[in-house]
């Protein structure tokens, strides 16, 4: 049976791929999608994990959108945001399928993705399969992490050789679900980069995490600067992210 991972190489995608190593399950390859919205640096831990991964002998595909993020953005107009969270559909959704229908074209693969149900209260009652996933063309979905416990993710992360980063992947920075303290994190270069849009969109602005208004990029960055609330992963996923892609994870 052919598997098919879904992994950005944030943490848990890490953990689900050493897990996959360490029970030797056959016939995998790996997914991972180029938003044209990661951090300038995630491009390098993309890179480390599939020469991992190449070690080992799995195989791995990089998909590229026909639209990039900024592309969309700019074609609709403005930014996603919390209440509206079309990104992960465009931007990983529908490439996926489109990729699936020529590797998969009888749907009889499985689809891999990260998933625990120790994440999030939304993952209370994360079933190990899901069948007939509508996210996936009606394919079967497997989360194999679906009941290990934070002690366990970490004794999985701790086995792989890529660093342990201890916040959420940054396959998109900034996410429309990022919390305050991962503001602190976007490249001067993005900053730029996001700035332009916003000239370019006449002040369609991201969501600034603390007030839940639109702002200019530098204007979030100095709001949440001082917020030392402790980070909440699983609140991303209680809030409707694009989990059925693993965004985030």
């Amino acid at each position: 049976m052919q598997h098919i991972v879904i992994s950005n190489y944030g943490d848990e995608s890490i953990a689900l791929l050493q897990w996959i190593l360490a029970n030797k399950v056959t016939q995998v390859t790996v997914i991972y999608v180029e938003t044209g919205w990661a951090d300038e640096n995630w491009a390098n831990r993309v890179a480390a994990a599939h020469e991992w991964l190449a070690n080992f002998g799995i195989k791995v595909v990089s998909i590229r959108p026909k639209a990039q993020f900024s592309e969309l953005i700019t074609a609709r107009g403005g930014f996603p945001s919390i209440k509206f969270q079309w990104c992960a559909g465009l931007l990983k959704g529908i490439p996926i399928l489109d990729w699936l229908e020529t590797a998969d074209p009888l749907a009889q693969a499985t689809i891999l993705v990260p998933g625990r149900r120790e994440l999030a209260r939304r993952f209370a009652y994360l079933p190990e399969f899901l069948e007939d996933s509508e996210h996936f063309g009606l394919r079967r979905v497997w989360h194999p992490l679906f009941a290990h416990t934070n002690i366990m993710l970490m004794d999985l992360l701790t086995k792989s050789p890529l660093p342990i980063l201890g916040h959420r992947a940054l396959e998109c920075n900034p996410c429309v679900m990022s919390q305050p303290q991962d503001y602190q994190h976007i490249s001067p270069t993005q900053i730029q980069h996001i700035s332009a849009l916003e000239q370019k969109l006449q002040q369609h602005f991201l969501c600034d995490p603390n007030t839940k208004k639109p702002a200019p990029l530098p204007e979030i960055i100095n709001n949440t600067k001082n917020n030392n609330t402790v980070p909440d992963a699983g609140r991303n996923f209680d809030m409707g992210c694009g989990i059925p892609y693993g965004c985030g994870l």
